[in-house]
C-alpha cells in the first residue's frame, strides 16, 4: 500500500520519522540554579529524548540571554552575569530530531560576590583607644552585614553590624597603631582595606606628685617631679597657689622648679602643679604642706634715747614682721657696747657707760633675718 502526505507543513513538535518511531525530547524540568560571582552554577534531570538520544543541552538566562551548553552533562555554569541582578534559567534537550520545548523558569538567583576592598579608613586616636571610620564599598550583589576593623600590632578588633565608624579599646598608650577594614556579606569576607595612617593612642599626663614648696619674701618656690606624658610628651606645667588662685605657668617640661610671686606676707599657702600635654591638663597634683611667705621686719622706726641716773635707756615701737614673727632686737652702740633683748622687749639699758657721745640703733630680726637698721639717734653722757 502507498499512504499519501497529506500536509508538508509542520512544527517542532510535531517533527517525527516517516516510521513514526522518533520525536524531539521532552520538556525538561525546571532546572534548579546556585548563584556565584558573576556566575550561577545550573543543574537539571535528564529528559526523555522520544526515540532519539538527547545529544546535548543548552541553558539560557533572562534577562541577558547568557549560555551554556553540554553534550549530555546535567549541569553547567554561565558566566558573565551581573552581580545583583536577579536572574531565572531555562532549559532546552537537544537530539537528531530538534529542540525540545524550554523548561519553566528556574527560581530566581541573584549573582553575588564578596564586598569589594574598602577604602583606606581615618583613625583617631583616643586614650588608650582609637575611633576608625570608612565609607561602604560596593556590596557586589549581597548586602553588607558587618565589618571588622582589626589593630597593627596587636590585632585588637572592633566590629559593627553596618555602622561606618566604630572605637577599638585596650591600645597602649604611645604606641603607633594602624587599621584595617574587611566589609563581609553573605558570601564571606572582602580583601582588607590598605591601612589607615599611623596614629598613637595618647592620654592627659598622669597625676604629677606632691610638690614640694620654700617659701619667699611674697612668693615661694615650688618644685616637683616629671610625671608620664602618657603618651604624648608633656609641654608644660601650672602652678597654682592656694587660697587666692595665683598662677604661674612654665612651658619648658624639663624645668621642674619655679617660683610663684603675688603672694601675701604671713599668709599660709599650698600650690599644686598641673601637667599639660597635646591631649589636654592632667589631675591637679595632691597639694603641697603649707608655706607662709615672709621677708625680714620693716625697719624700725627712729629710736628714742635719755640719759637717766648715768645709765642710757632706748625705747623703741615694733615693727612690722612681715610675715614672720620678730624674734629678738639687737641694739648696736658705738664702742662696742651692743646689747640683744627678747621679742616683747621695747626699751634697753645701758648701765657703766663712761661719759662720751654715743650712738644708737635698733635692728629687728625674725626667722627670715634682720631688717634694714633704724635711723641712727645720737646722745651725750656727761
Amino acid at each position: 500500500y502507498r499512504v499519501p502526505l497529506r500536509n508538508a507543513v509542520r512544527t517542532a513538535a510535531d517533527k517525527y520519522t516517516l516510521n513514526g518511531t522518533s520525536t524531539v525530547p521532552t520538556a525538561p524540568e525546571p532546572p534548579t540554579a546556585t548563584r556565584g560571582d558573576t556566575t550561577a552554577y545550573v543543574s537539571w534531570i535528564a529528559t526523555s529524548g522520544n526515540g532519539s538520544p538527547v545529544t546535548g543541552y543548552t541553558v539560557t538566562s533572562t534577562p541577558g540571554a547568557k549560555t551554556c551548553t553540554t553534550t549530555g552533562a546535567l549541569s553547567c555554569t554561565i558566566t558573565g552575569l551581573t552581580n545583583g541582578t536577579a536572574y531565572t534559567f531555562t532549559v532546552v534537550a537537544t537530539n537528531t530530531i530538534g529542540d525540545s520545548p524550554a523548561s519553566d523558569p528556574s527560581t530566581t538567583v541573584t549573582p553575588a560576590g564578596v564586598p569589594a576592598q574598602p577604602a583606606k579608613p581615618t583613625a583617631v586616636r583616643g586614650d588608650q583607644s582609637a575611633t576608625i571610620t570608612w565609607t561602604a564599598p560596593s556590596t557586589n550583589g549581597a548586602p553588607i552585614t558587618g565589618y571588622t576593623v582589626t589593630s597593627t600590632p596587636g590585632a585588637k578588633t572592633c566590629t559593627t553590624t553596618g555602622a561606618l565608624s566604630c572605637t577599638i579599646t585596650g591600645l597602649t598608650n604611645g604606641t603607633a597603631y594602624t587599621f584595617t577594614v574587611v566589609a563581609t556579606n553573605t558570601i564571606g569576607d572582602s580583601p582588607a582595606s590598605d591601612p589607615s595612617t599611623t596614629v598613637t593612642p595618647a592620654g592627659v599626663p598622669t597625676q604629677p606628685a606632691k610638690p614640694t614648696a620654700v617659701r619667699g619674701d611674697q612668693s615661694a618656690t615650688v618644685t616637683w617631679a616629671k610625671p608620664s606624658g602618657n603618651g604624648s610628651p608633656v609641654t608644660g606645667y601650672t602652678i597654682t597657689a592656694t587660697p587666692g588662685g595665683a598662677t604661674k605657668t612654665v612651658t619648658d617640661a624639663d624645668t621642674l622648679t619655679t617660683s610663684i610671686g603675688g603672694l601675701s606676707n604671713g599668709t599660709g599657702y599650698t600650690f599644686t602643679v598641673t601637667a599639660t600635654n597635646a591631649v589636654g591638663d592632667s589631675h591637679p597634683s595632691v597639694a603641697s604642706r603649707e608655706v607662709t611667705p615672709a621677708g625680714v621686719p620693716t625697719q624700725v622706726k627712729k629710736p628714742s634715747a635719755r640719759v637717766a641716773k648715768g645709765h642710757l635707756v632706748v625705747t623703741w615701737r615694733a615693727p612690722h614682721a612681715n610675715g614672720s614673727p620678730v624674734s629678738r632686737y639687737r641694739i648696736d652702740i658705738n664702742k662696742g657696747k651692743d646689747m640683744t633683748v627678747g621679742r616683747t622687749t621695747r626699751k634697753a639699758t645701758f648701765r657703766h657707760l663712761g661719759p662720751g657721745r654715743y650712738t644708737v640703733r635698733v635692728i629687728a630680726i625674725n626667722a627670715v633675718g634682720a631688717s634694714t637698721p633704724s635711723a641712727r639717734i645720737s646722745i651725750r653722757i656727761r
